[in-house]
């Protein structure tokens, strides 16, 4: 009664997760079949610029649109390129996470 209060509120910002998603590479010998791999890892360091974190604990990955190939002619350097999808249980959590492919 004898006090006006008055309230300054503060902040509290989460940053997204900084990981480093290296994608699998593969071999395999001409049999006519479709192949592809699907494995990643993420790898934990720091630069310069950032610190790469693992994923957090209980979280899971989704490979997405991972590619398949047939023929001799479409091997090449780098051509194992697909995305992940984050999950917490059945929430996708990807939008957490800020993702870098190697």
């Amino acid at each position: 009664e004898n006090y006006e209060i008055y309230y300054e509120n503060g902040t509290v910002e989460i940053y997204q997760r900084a990981v480093y998603i290296v994608i699998g590479s593969g071999e395999f010998v001409y049999d006519g079949e479709a192949h592809s791999v699907s494995t990643w890892e993420s790898k934990v360091f720091e630069d310069e610029e950032r610190e790469y974190y693992a994923i957090v604990d209980g979280h899971t990955v989704n490979a997405k649109d991972v590619p398949s190939f047939t023929n001799v002619n479409e091997t090449k350097e780098g051509n194992n390129v697909f995305t992940i999808d984050i999950l917490n249980g059945e929430e996708v959590v990807t939008e957490n996470y800020d993702i870098y492919y190697s």
